[in-house]
Order: C-alpha cells, then sequence, then structure tokens
C-alpha cells in the first residue's frame, strides 16, 4: 500500500512539474554561437560551437530554425536542470535567434532573425 501512494504521488509531482513548465529561467545567456542538431524527429538540440559538451533545448525553437547543421548565434535566458531530471540540453527560452546571410540561403531561410 506505502509503495502504491509513492508512486502515486511521484506520478502527480511529475505531472505538475511538467505541466508548469518547472524551470526557473534566470541565467542570461547573450550572443552565443551555435549549431542545430536534430537528435530525432521529436527533439532538436543547440550544440555550441566553443564548447561541444554543452548542448540548450528550446521548446521555442522556431520550426524554420530546426534544420540540422544551421549555425545560428543565440541570446535568451538559461535554467539549471533540476537535479532530479535526465535531459539531452539545458533548458533555455529564448529572446532571439539569427543565422548569418550565407546561412540563411543555404538553408532557404525565410527570416534571418526571430525575436521571441
Amino acid at each position: 500500500m506505502k509503495r502504491i501512494i509513492s508512486v502515486v504521488f511521484i506520478f502527480f509531482t511529475l505531472s505538475a512539474f511538467a505541466q508548469t513548465g518547472g524551470f526557473d529561467f534566470k541565467i542570461p545567456v547573450r550572443n552565443v554561437k551555435g549549431v542545430v542538431k536534430k537528435l530525432n524527429s521529436e527533439l532538436t538540440v543547440i550544440e555550441l560551437v566553443k564548447n561541444a559538451n554543452k548542448r540548450y533545448v528550446a521548446s521555442n525553437l522556431p520550426d524554420e530554425f530546426k534544420k540540422d547543421g544551421l549555425h545560428v548565434t543565440l541570446s535568451g535566458l538559461e535554467a539549471p536542470i533540476p537535479p532530479y531530471i535526465r535531459m539531452a540540453g539545458t533548458p533555455i527560452k529564448l529572446k532571439s535567434i539569427k543565422v548569418t546571410t550565407k546561412e540563411q540561403k543555404s538553408f532557404k531561410l525565410t527570416k534571418k532573425k526571430y525575436k521571441l
């Protein structure tokens, strides 16, 4: 009985976390260069150019920019990953994301910059 109550409690806790987003976006990030990587059909991350071990997961990344190999410059607010959650990258709430004119032509993008 205790085990069932524990499982139900954990389920509701995680559900509440998922519904609110649960992340505390406080750490400012400005003009960081990265490369978009599609890990699978559902998950796209931005891998930093200067630090290949750091990746960002942005829930508000424009669909047009979800192209594997696209070089971007981004600004936003980063949130630490909670200790009990495993993620493919650090959560980030993008404020702006842009590409060079060369990248825009190469990937046939309609916009060069998004302010979110």
